[in-house]
């Protein structure tokens, strides 16, 4: 019969309108995130600014984006220089994290990451002052 598709149509939405509300207004509210969501990743630091990785490149062979790049000096034993991630390129998958033998790479609540340009997304997780030391020659070099 003509008309019942849209009374079907009219009942669904009486109903919503009466049930609580989904929405809730973002910069003023937040919603609690379920446990194990992959937001933002992150590598856990010292109170000093060191790190527990051993640079053992597992991180990045397990990313199939090739999001992660490991900066690594290897003259006297293997040590991180600076870790970057594109987070434009990740899919956040978690299997860096999962590969990672010492625990110290994972992923933070953060979900704000809009940003305005491609450059913007690429982000250094860990930098030691070596490295900072090697930029900043580097730096200097091209000037």
């Amino acid at each position: 019969m003509f008309g019942t598709g849209m009374a079907k149509g009219f009942s669904a939405t009486i109903r919503r309108a009466f049930m609580p509300a989904w929405t809730v207004l973002y910069p003023y509210e937040v919603r609690q995130l379920p446990e194990r969501s992959r937001m933002r990743l992150a590598m856990s630091l010292a109170e000093d600014g060191s790190t527990d990785c051993k640079a053992c490149l597992a991180c990045a062979n397990a990313c199939p984006d090739h999001a992660l790049r490991l900066d690594v000096d290897t003259g006297d034993g293997r040590r991180l220089v600076r870790m970057v991630a594109n987070v434009g390129r990740c899919t956040f998958c978690g299997l860096c994290v999962e590969a990672c033998p010492t625990g110290c790479l994972g992923f933070t609540g953060a979900f704000d990451m809009a940003v305005r340009t491609r450059e913007a997304t690429i982000a250094t997780l860990f930098e030691s002052p070596a490295g900072q030391a090697h930029a900043a020659e580097r730096q200097a070099e091209r000037q």
